[in-house]
């Protein structure tokens, strides 16, 4: 899942700002207390899922995804950032990096962009 929804380097560099392990990081993202939980929540929504909707995010979210991106030290810009909703229940978003596509939920990719973001603050 989260080399589906983000490059690693995103990934590595919210790894090793927070100091929390890989799976930990997971599980806080997710709100879960632990793989238990998480696995619960996936069984739960264990389907094919299809996009029923593609909407162009403004500017405001557009910039924060790429400034996001950045703040991990990621070179390449994000190109397209999509709000997806998908089979008429879950939301997303969906963007595209260097020819690349990643997709995550919205209850965790935007815990990710948020950390990463407060991150940088932080450190300035």
């Amino acid at each position: 899942m989260l080399s589906a929804s983000a490059p690693n380097e995103f990934w590595d560099y919210l790894i090793d700002q927070s100091g929390l392990t890989t799976e930990r990081l997971f599980y806080q993202l997710g709100n879960f207390d632990d793989a238990n939980e998480f696995l619960s929540n996936i069984d739960e929504g264990n389907t094919y899922y299809e996009i029923e909707k593609k909407i162009d995010v403004g500017k405001g979210t557009f910039s924060f995804v790429n400034h996001a991106i950045q703040n991990a030290g990621i070179e390449e810009k994000v190109e397209e950032v999509y709000e997806v909703e998908i089979n008429y229940f879950s939301y997303g978003l969906i963007y595209r990096i260097d020819e690349k596509w990643y997709y995550g939920p919205e209850w965790f990719i935007e815990n990710a962009l948020r950390m990463a973001y407060r991150i940088n603050i932080l450190h300035r």
